[in-house]
């Protein structure tokens, strides 16, 4: 059962292999291995657990290709030869 502090959801790993459709294995040879690729995850004592809001933006920086208009950040385009400083 995850656990909340304040406002912070922190789940367990199995709870996390659950919802990102992953073993528990796997999450525990990436933390082993300290992949830069893994979701970041808090060890409080000899419990590991993983912050929502943290596999959140993991989720967000494994998005490939298309990313929906809302998730996406301002446009970064400017007008050119508008004849204007």
């Amino acid at each position: 059962m995850a656990t909340i502090i304040g406002n912070e959801k922190l789940l367990s790993p199995r709870e996390t292999a659950e919802a990102l459709g992953l073993s528990e294995n796997t999450l525990a040879k990436w933390r082993y291995q300290r992949d830069e690729n893994s979701p970041p995850f808090v060890r409080l004592g000899s419990l590991i657990r993983y912050r929502e809001s943290d596999l959140l933006l993991w989720l967000d920086a494994q998005a490939e290709g298309n990313v929906a208009p809302a998730r996406q950040g301002p446009s970064r385009e400017t007008k050119r030869g508008s004849g204007s400083p």
